[in-house]
């Protein structure tokens, strides 16, 4: 593969995919199984924080990666997180690549021809927290 691209089926990878919508155990910013409280806003999934006026009205890439990353963490501490298991499924990625195959290539990854492309900045939201989080639980 060419220099800074991601072959998604390889073993330290965890490819997962922004599904229409998740009531199951899943990384997808459309799981609705562990809704948050940010800055004082009640969210049912990632996707509808990351979506928010607030967010998308950012002048800067590194603005919206910053409230995105907010939100995760946001998503990651709530207590519906631990209850619902999430938390312990994206520790359990270990220390996998996390790519978010989405068409938004700011948000996720695409893999036309075989070839991936875009920034992966849900992925390396998600890695970030999961660092966090190994380093919290010791």
């Amino acid at each position: 593969l060419p220099d800074g691209h991601v072959d998604l089926e390889s073993e330290g990878v965890h490819a997962f995919y922004n599904a229409l919508s998740s009531e199951a155990l899943s990384l997808s910013m459309r799981c609705t199984l562990a809704p948050f409280v940010l800055d004082g806003k009640r969210y049912p999934t990632l996707e509808a924080a990351i979506t928010a006026d607030a967010v998308a009205d950012l002048p800067s890439s590194e603005q919206r990666a910053a409230a995105v990353l907010s939100a995760v963490r946001a998503q990651y501490a709530s207590e519906a997180a631990e209850g619902s298991g999430l938390a312990a499924h994206l520790l359990a990625t270990g220390d996998k690549l996390l790519a978010c195959v989405d068409l938004n290539p700011w948000l996720g990854i695409q893999a036309g021809d075989g070839i991936s492309t875009g920034e992966n900045r849900l992925g390396k939201a998600l890695m970030a927290v999961r660092d966090e989080l190994r380093a919290a639980r010791g």
